[in-house]
């Protein structure tokens, strides 16, 4: 199957649903949703983060070409909605063809098993049409992504194929096809002249061209000679001259369907891919409106983060002035295991994990981020611990602590090296020494098994736990970590 949103071979991470609602990543996304079906495909793509650099950057090479090659996304979308239709179409002729077609084995009755083949011949030839157009359309761009081009490849081995003309052909004879229509058969008997096998023929196939040596005048001389063997009209009368025509429609009509499955099967995936796409693109979109900088990440497997210029989406696309939203930096070296941010209420802290975690999320889908430069690692898996979420299914006799704490077991229960944590304000609600102590323990705990982390915490107590395997950033009313311009 050609896929342009997967590289063959692609491998996969995890984000569960509920990380999306922590980072607000479902409210950024309904800002450029083109209907709820389409958003929730996009969201499960976001749940599937990329593995490898390379899988990212073959998503992010097809954004690229259909940002920069007018009309190809608009055109593709229009022309692969057609084989969508076509399949459609074709499942339910097949069911109707399964139904019919027991009769047609069992009573050989040509008339029946002609007009199968009929209608299997007018689906392949709506195909190889289909793919020939679109084949040249694509070749039109100038298009420079690996998957795009992929797409081009495949379908200029159908449409650039010697045997493309002869298929149309044999296709629109077969429409024509009646009860009364001549067809050749080659037939193969045995000594008792019982039919053991059977051929479609054409005039050119049965063409027989020998030569013979002749001596004249004492010369020998070749000459050639071409003849079509001796047909005789065969009166269709019989059980077994009606098997036989019946068999061959029959094998025809399935030969022709392996094709048309061997088509669909090829691209039928490509229009729902193609809704990742435009969703990308709405977003793309949206950043260019309001005069927004997004870049590619590139991604580096020493475990370098660097991210300059980072601008939060869920503020910018909230507020009409994005100059409102005010860029910020992050970094984590390889040496360093997570980021601890401290700071008073109001000062951004939240805003700033989020919008970091947001950018490492989008990018592994292989979208643009707003921000000026970004590199990062690929992360294996997401998780993230808010406060926010204390009361979201919180069962009637469990306290707001020992939720948090079930809630931290079980992520630390799933997480694995690579794996990117988020917690925010945990341990809130139980003493300030004690909360302190436990948070430190977990995570000197992620730094060990590998895993990366931010936690925004109001206990700096955690200071005296961690060492210097961890970074610490600091927020205060002087310095807010994310500001804004409110008009008087």
């Amino acid at each position: 199957m050609i896929s342009i949103l997967n590289r063959n071979g692609a491998e996969f991470g995890n984000v569960e649903r509920k990380v999306l609602f922590d980072l607000s990543i479902d409210r950024i996304v309904g800002y450029f949703r083109q209907d709820e079906r389409k958003t929730d495909k996009f969201l499960g793509n976001l749940c599937r983060p990329l593995l490898k650099a390379e899988d990212i950057v073959y998503r992010q090479e097809v954004i690229s070409d259909f940002i920069t090659q007018n009309g190809l996304f608009s055109g593709l979308s229009e022309y692969f909605a057609g084989f969508s239709e076509m399949k459609k179409d074709y499942e339910q002729s097949k069911k109707e063809k399964l139904r019919n077609s027991v009769n047609a084995a069992v009573s050989d009755d040509i008339p029946l098993n002609i007009s199968l083949l009929q209608a299997d011949a007018f689906a392949l030839k709506r195909l190889l049409i289909l793919v020939r157009t679109i084949h040249s359309y694509i070749s039109g761009f100038e298009i420079t992504s690996e998957a795009l081009k992929s797409l081009k490849c495949s379908l200029g081995v159908i449409s650039d194929s010697p045997e493309y003309k002869n298929m149309l052909s044999l296709c629109s004879e077969f429409e024509k096809l009646n009860s009364h229509s001549s067809l050749n058969f080659l037939l193969t008997t045995d000594e008792c002249g019982e039919i053991t096998g059977s051929r479609l023929i054409t005039e050119d196939s049965v063409r027989i061209s020998e030569t013979s040596v002749k001596k004249k005048k004492g010369l020998f001389s070749k000459e050639e000679k071409e003849y079509y063997p001796f047909s005789e009209y065969i009166r269709a009368n019989t059980t077994a001259y009606r098997k036989t025509f019946s068999e061959a429609f029959r094998e025809l009509s399935q030969l022709i369907e392996g094709y048309i499955v061997q088509i669909l099967g090829n691209y039928s995936e490509i229009a729902g891919e193609l809704n990742f796409y435009e969703m990308a693109l709405r977003y793309c979109n949206i950043l260019r409106s309001r005069k927004t900088k997004f870049v590619f990440p590139v991604f580096h497997e020493n475990g370098e983060t660097e991210i300059s210029g980072l601008r939060d989406l869920l503020l910018l696309l909230e507020r009409s002035d994005s100059t409102e939203v005010v860029s910020n930096d992050f970094s984590l070296s390889p040496t360093k295991s997570g980021t601890v941010i401290f700071g008073d209420n109001g000062s951004g802290k939240t805003v700033y994990l989020r919008s970091v975690a947001v950018c490492a999320v989008f990018a592994q889908s292989g979208l643009p981020v707003a921000a000026d430069a970004v590199t990062l690692p690929c992360f294996s898996s997401f998780f993230t611990v808010f406060s926010e979420s204390e009361n979201r299914d919180q069962a009637l006799d469990m306290g707001r602590f020992e939720k948090e704490v079930s809630e931290i077991s079980v992520v630390i229960s799933q997480v694995s090296e690579n794996s990117f944590v988020l917690l925010n304000e945990v341990f809130q609600s139980t003493a300030y020494s004690e909360g302190a102590e436990a948070l430190s323990g977990i995570l000197h705990h992620l730094s060990c098994i590998g895993v990366r982390w931010i936690c925004v915490t109001h206990m700096k107590d955690v200071l005296h736990h961690l060492g210097d395997s961890v970074k610490y950033l600091t927020a205060s009313e002087n310095f807010k970590i994310i500001k804004f311009k409110f008009e008087n």
